[in-house]
């Protein structure tokens, strides 16, 4: 009994060790993550997606179809791209961003070509090889009565808000804007802000932390960014506890980066552009 269970074991592991074998005479032969990223977005240009190369690396290729915004970007920490798609300024989980007829053509010719096949469905119109895909509708160009009858719907309807959930501070007969009142804004704008980093600073005997934000649209790109810090050396923060030191210079980072692309809107309904945090209870 023993040595049939031994001869069963040896079995096992040979077909293991063949299987590891196998796999990695697979991936030795296999492309490069670099050649299957120019293939990919050889594939995605065949589908009639538009191309945006960024100064950090990133390459993005955007397909707009209606209120759907699909698009596949290119990292160093994701060489071969990653999916992602934006619905009604909502992201689509990953089980319908699978089901999208774009994203299914686009594996069906990534994993069923080579690439003698990709070079001849580039040489040739896209609608003869697919079904065609409608135009991608780029924005068109506003004029300055336009850009300003938008502007001043968006701060009418963020005038009615701010005043009734009392999103300011008021000092010297001013009105200045909270946190959540430029983040409501930013909504009207398809406008996200995200925290980049946070770092503990002293300054000339003064403790206390600086952070950066930036202000990103409905396809990633970074609109605006600023840094901000709050330190112990003010009246109102030299006794808090630390964790509110740290919040505050996000705070302030998250307001000052909305203010700077977002201030002429909020001048439009007479608030004033200076974000609350950022001004003492002095009015200063």
């Amino acid at each position: 009994m023993r040595e049939e269970e031994e001869t069963e074991k040896e079995e096992v592991e040979e077909e293991v060790e063949e299987e590891e074998q196998e796999q990695k005479e697979e991936e030795e032969e296999g492309e490069s993550e670099e050649a299957k990223a120019r293939r990919y977005q050889g594939v995605l240009r065949s589908l009639g997606f538009h191309e945006k190369r960024e100064s950090d690396g990133k390459v993005r290729f955007i397909l707009r179809e209606g209120d759907l915004t699909l698009g596949r970007t290119f990292t160093e920490q994701h060489p071969t791209g990653r999916f992602w798609a934006l619905q009604n300024d909502k992201f689509l989980p990953e089980e319908e961003l699978k089901d999208l007829e774009v994203v299914k053509r686009f594996y069906a010719v990534a994993e069923g070509e080579g690439e003698e096949d990709l070079e001849k469905r580039e040489e040739v119109v896209a609608g003869a090889v697919l079904p065609a895909l409608p135009t991608p509708k780029l924005p068109t160009p506003k004029g300055e009565k336009e850009i300003v009858a938008d502007a001043q719907q968006k701060a009418d309807s963020l005038y009615a808000i701010v005043e009734k959930q009392h999103l300011y501070q008021e000092m010297h007969g001013k009105k200045y804007l909270q946190l959540e009142a430029w983040q409501t804004l930013g909504r009207f704008c398809n406008l996200t802000a995200f925290i980049e980093w946070t770092k503990p600073v002293e300054l000339w005997g003064a403790k206390g932390f600086e952070a950066r934000a930036v202000i990103k649209d409905s396809e990633g790109n970074t609109v605006s960014a600023a840094e901000a810090m709050c330190m112990s050396d003010e009246a109102n923060w030299k006794r808090r506890p630390i964790f509110q030191v740290r919040s505050m210079a996000q705070t302030r980072a998250l307001s000052k980066a909305y203010r700077s692309c977002l201030s002429f809107i909020v001048s439009l309904v007479g608030y004033a552009v200076t974000p609350a945090e950022e001004v003492e209870e002095g009015g200063h």
